[in-house]
């Protein structure tokens, strides 16, 4: 799913993550886009029409200013998820 997402271009980076949902989770993708680019959900849904089976595509898709990263510049997953899953009984994905 990153993969179809970073072919997009005005992508900087992306990070997918387990989202909490009525069905139990469903792929959430967190989009920085470069400077002096503009993208819209729509470009983002059409790159993963293309590349991705409809069950493999990410069901909601947020542009973010950008990602939490270590110290050596590896995005901080499981940061991302506490913001997403805060109050639910469990994270999904390992986190």
């Amino acid at each position: 799913m990153e993969n179809a997402i970073c072919s997009v271009a005005g992508v900087l980076e992306v990070a997918v993550i387990e989202f909490s949902s009525q069905w139990g989770e469903t792929g959430k993708a967190l989009v920085v886009v470069r400077e002096g680019c503009t993208l819209e959900e729509d470009d983002i849904t059409a790159a993963c029409l293309v590349r991705l089976a409809n069950y493999k595509r990410p069901r909601s898709i947020e542009f973010v200013d950008s990602l939490p990263k270590t110290g050596t510049g590896k995005i901080m997953r499981r940061a991302i998820k506490e913001k997403y899953w805060a109050g639910q009984d469990r994270l999904v994905g390992g986190g």
